[in-house]
């Protein structure tokens, strides 16, 4: 059974890439319109935002220090922040 469920996705698949040329052609054409949209999100559940706030408080010092590091190694190419 599950190799027809392969053998028809693979059969699909090739319809479409003679169709579209690729399945990534396939992917842009059907995603992209000429409507415009609104994107809506909503928390399921608002304990994951106060458990994930934590790890990103405790992540924001090393956070801090990547950016300086990498403000620094800008500046020794350009030479603005040396």
């Amino acid at each position: 059974m599950e190799q027809n469920v392969f053998h028809e996705l693979e059969k699909r698949v090739e319809e479409i890439e003679k169709e579209y040329g690729s399945l990534e052609n396939f992917v842009v054409n059907s995603t992209i319109t000429d409507e415009k949209h609104r994107m809506r999100m909503e928390e399921q559940n608002p304990s994951t935002y106060k458990e994930m706030s934590l790890v990103y408080q405790s992540l924001s010092d090393l956070e801090l220090a990547d950016l300086f590091d990498f403000q620094k190694l800008a500046g020794s190419f350009d030479g603005e922040f040396s």
